[in-house]
């Protein structure tokens, strides 16, 4: 006795097999962009404990020794500002509009621009560096250099 209808069901199984196969794929494709975002997010955090570890090996130097270093960020990241609290705001073309208030309230004195990344934190407080130029906040390029000077109990960013 042959059974018939059997043959009926099997594209059932295959339409079933294909829908779950192409959920594991969107499924695998979102991890795939988030692990790179996160890649992203340590690249900046690499760099910026770079520039705390720079900043306390400035400390520890003459008064007056002054050192060049290089941004080395990744590609989504276009600045690297450094801000000074205790004086007044008068670079605004590279300040975005919502960082104005949370650098005036903050303690964080380095972020990084533009702020494409939503889950990453752009903005850091790197203990005893100081930007004491006329320009506030003094931003550099990514792939320019900027220098670190060491005046004792603070280390200044300056301008090549």
């Amino acid at each position: 006795m042959k059974k018939r209808g059997q043959l009926l069901g099997m594209p059932l199984v295959y339409i079933f097999a294909i829908i779950v196969a192409g959920m594991i794929l969107l499924w695998g494709g979102s991890q795939i962009v988030k692990y790179l975002q996160f890649a992203e997010c340590v690249k900046i955090q690499d760099f910026n404990n770079k520039l705390d570890n720079d900043v306390k090996s400035m400390l520890r130097m003459d008064t007056g020794s002054r050192q060049g270093y290089k941004t080395s960020l990744t590609s989504k990241v276009n600045m690297i500002c450094f801000y000074n609290s205790e004086n007044p705001i008068n670079n605004n073309h590279y300040l975005v509009q919502e960082y104005k208030t949370v650098i005036q309230n903050g303690r964080k004195n380095v972020y990084y621009l533009p702020m494409e990344t939503e889950d990453c934190d752009l903005m850091f407080a790197v203990s005893n560096l100081r930007n004491n130029e006329a320009i506030n906040p003094l931003c550099f390029e990514n792939g320019k250099s900027y220098d670190l000077e060491s005046k004792g109990a603070i280390v200044e960013v300056k301008s090549p």
